[in-house]
C-alpha cells in the first residue's frame, strides 16, 4: 500500500492535507463532487502507511500533520486553485480542517495555504502585468513626444530668429 501511494505521490508537486474524522456520508459525497468538478483528486490515508509513503517520497517530516484520520488532495488547475478550493471548503465545513500541505519542496502551514488561496487567478496577474507594460510604454511615448515637440519648438524659434536676421530693416 505504501509503495502504491508513493508511486502516486511521486509526480505530485503540491498537495494539501486535511482532517477527516467527523465527516458523515453526505458531507463526504458533497466534498468528492466539489473536488471532481475542479479536477482535484482525493485520497483518505491510513496514518502509518501514509507517513511512510509521504516521508519516502518527499523526504520531509510531516508526522505532525498526519495525526488522526487524514486526507490528501492534489491536482486541479494550479496550486492556487487547490488552496482556494480547500480553504473555501474548510471554512464552510468545520469537519475537514486543513492541517498543512506541500508545494515545490516546502512544507506549508495552514497560514501559508490561506495566503496562497488569496493570490489572484493567473489571468488577472497576466492582465495586471500587461497593463503595467502598456502604462510604461505610454509613458515612454509621452516622454519622446514631449522631447520631439520641444526640439520642434526650438527649431521653429531658431528659424524665425534666422529669418529676422536675414531681413534688412
Amino acid at each position: 500500500m505504501a509503495k502504491e501511494l508513493s508511486k502516486t505521490l511521486k509526480n505530485i508537486d503540491c498537495f494539501i492535507l486535511f482532517g477527516y474524522d467527523r465527516v458523515n456520508a453526505e458531507q463526504a459525497h458533497q466534498f468528492r463532487v466539489k473536488l471532481r468538478e475542479n479536477k482535484v483528486s482525493v485520497k483518505i490515508l491510513r496514518n502509518k502507511l501514509s507517513r511512510i509513503a509521504i516521508e519516502q517520497t518527499y523526504n520531509k517530516n510531516l508526522k505532525n500533520l498526519l495525526k488522526g484520520p487524514v486526507g490528501i488532495v492534489y491536482g486541479g488547475e494550479s496550486p492556487v486553485d487547490l488552496a482556494k478550493i480547500m480553504t473555501e471548503w474548510a471554512k464552510k465545513n468545520k469537519t475537514t480542517p486543513i492541517k498543512g500541505g506541500f508545494l515545490s519542496g516546502q512544507v506549508l502551514s495552514v497560514k501559508d495555504i490561506d495566503e496562497l488561496s488569496k493570490v489572484p487567478p493567473r489571468e488577472v496577474v497576466l492582465s495586471q502585468l500587461a497593463g503595467a507594460f502598456v502604462g510604461s510604454i505610454q509613458q515612454v511615448a509621452t516622454i519622446f513626444s514631449a522631447a520631439i515637440q520641444d526640439a520642434s519648438n526650438a527649431f521653429g524659434s531658431l528659424a524665425e530668429k534666422l529669418e529676422k536676421q536675414e531681413k534688412p530693416s
